[in-house]
């Protein structure tokens, strides 16, 4: 009998036993998405360190091998994730230009635009920013990522949108405050998509508006004299 040439841990894509491969009836590229979906839901879920490549297949129903075949390695699963999210991010932003906007400001676009990439990649996002360890492309398609962002708060700045402050601080003050919902949103909670942007639009845009002409950075109450305030304090 003629020895089967299929290497070791690849899907049949032929036979009976397909059907009931989740992976046989899928593109190559597909195939590497679900295993990569998967692996972020368990890495969101366990931390990197408290998944095995065991859970991640056996979670799909595969083997470890099959895992291995379209992934090397956990740590290029690890890479693959943290790529991905920085792709959405990036194509949402990419994108504003594309379709009219509802907002006012570019400001406001952009953020409604990183939330919603947010929200519609949670697990992605959740992976980003926890303390894993990544790689020096990675950190450099994070920087670009920031960079991206703050030409545009400069842009807003210079036209008067936003309140004159050091772009820099202000990026990474709104990426770090909106990728935050990551880590905490479920949806099925009770707030929706659209409600949670809602909030987080409020507190940016109403945060960054510029101060009337009468009123100075350095006349505003400070935040001790609000926890000094016999209302507040009670």
């Amino acid at each position: 009998m003629k020895a089967s040439r299929r290497k070791v841990g690849r899907p049949r894509t032929k036979g009976p036993e397909t059907a009931s491969n989740p992976l046989g009836a899928r593109t190559l590229e597909e195939r590497r998405a679900l295993i990569l979906e998967t692996a972020a839901s368990r890495f969101e879920a366990k931390g990197y360190a408290g998944t095995s490549v065991d859970e991640i297949a056996r979670e799909l129903g595969i083997t470890k091998a099959a895992v291995y075949h379209y992934w090397g390695s956990k740590e290029e699963l690890l890479e693959g994730i943290q790529d991905r999210a920085l792709a959405l991010l990036r194509e949402k932003l990419d994108h504003l230009d594309d379709e009219d906007s509802p907002y006012e400001t570019r400001l406001e676009a952009t953020v409604a635009a990183y939330i919603d990439a947010v929200l519609e990649n949670k697990s992605f996002v959740s992976v980003l920013l926890r303390d894993f360890v990544s790689s020096e492309r990675t950190r450099e398609r994070q920087r670009a990522f920031r960079q991206q962002c703050r030409e545009m708060l400069e842009k807003e700045i210079a036209a008067g949108n936003v309140r004159d402050s050091d772009p820099e601080v202000l990026t990474l003050a709104i990426v770090g405050l909106c990728s935050t919902i990551a880590n905490w949103y479920e949806p099925a909670g009770r707030l929706s998509p659209e409600e949670v942007k809602k909030v987080y639009l409020g507190l940016i845009m109403h945060g960054l508006l510029p101060l009337p002409e009468n009123i100075s950075e350095s006349s505003r109450p400070s935040a001790r004299s609000y926890q000094q305030s016999p209302r507040l304090s009670k």
